[in-house]
């Protein structure tokens, strides 16, 4: 029997743990069930031991653009036949997180991430080895790795990160695969991956992809809450140093470069014996080469 958590929801979206004993070891399907986010890696070690999917370090907020993405994913999956979904947002603005959190709160969900060179033979040989992970890698040509693929595929859901490396080669075999193998397929990336579908010498071929995709689709701007930003940074800062113009101050950055002008301004903290200043932040975050958003 091993040890893990229950959950309760919290204003402003932050889950909190409480100790329970869990008997079966499968916290992807009990997770799916029971909550819509999950918490670190370190609450939670059994996750790592029974799913191959890493979890973020920090945990995972459930903010509005999250709660949307996860219903644009059901949507797509509830669609009779257009079975697609796009999620998009520059760099550092949540996506990789949204991923992992449409993963673990959907049991039928299956993320992999595509990188630079990937081959559209190689992109299935990775759907199927995720679907069968025990087995070795499959040979064979596209068509023969297709053939395995399609009887294993009928209600599962694949959300594919770093979209921008793939081709029209690869969104037509996918496109197959989700009308011939009843899945559905959550695209993410940046807003370059829109160029495929808007570039004359592509669209054509891509054009039946992006019916399928219709308006199910949802752009992170990585802006956090008020709320949300403030149960962050208790977690690391004095509350009661947290006033208006501290929170503004932090709120100016996004998701992916939050945690490195906060973990900056810890350092900085500890090693000038200062205080948490409006002046530390911006230091903190121009040692961090962070971007300032707009909220």
């Amino acid at each position: 029997m091993s040890t893990t958590q229950t959950t309760t929801v919290l204003e402003g979206g932050y889950i909190r743990l409480d100790d329970k004993l869990y008997e079966n070891g499968d916290l992807r399907a009990y997770f799916g069930q029971t909550v819509d986010v999950i918490s670190t890696a370190n609450e939670i070690p059994t996750v790592m031991a029974n799913d191959d999917r890493r979890l973020t370090l920090s945990p995972i907020f459930v903010t509005t653009a999250l709660k949307i993405a996860r219903n644009i994913t059901l949507a797509a999956a509830n669609n009779s036949r257009n079975k697609m979904g796009l999620i998009l947002g520059d760099s550092g603005n949540g996506k990789t997180v949204a991923t992992y959190y449409l993963a673990y709160t959907i049991p039928s969900c299956i993320r992999l991430c595509a990188w630079d060179g990937i081959s559209p033979l190689v992109l299935l040989k990775t759907l199927l080895k995720k679907l069968q992970p025990e087995e070795g890698i499959s040979r064979g040509t596209s068509q023969d790795v297709m053939t395995q693929l399609l009887p294993q595929v009928w209600g599962r859901i694949f959300v594919i990160d770093e979209t921008n490396h793939l081709s029209r080669h690869h969104f037509e075999k996918l496109r197959n695969l989700v009308d011939e193998g009843c899945c559905t397929i959550i695209f993410v990336g940046t807003s370059l991956m829109l160029q495929s579908f808007e570039n004359p010498r592509y669209s054509i071929y891509l054009e039946q992809a992006h019916r399928r995709i219709g308006g199910r689709q949802i752009y992170l701007n990585g802006a956090l809450s008020v709320e949300i930003l403030q149960e962050k940074l208790s977690m690391f800062f004095d509350p009661k140093s947290l006033n208006k113009p501290i929170l503004e101050a932090f709120r100016k950055y996004n998701w992916g470069h939050l945690d490195e002008v906060i973990q900056q301004s810890l350092r900085r903290m500890e090693k000038l014996n200062q205080n948490l200043t409006i002046a530390l932040i911006k230091a903190a975050a121009k040692e961090t080469r962070a971007e300032v958003i707009k909220v």
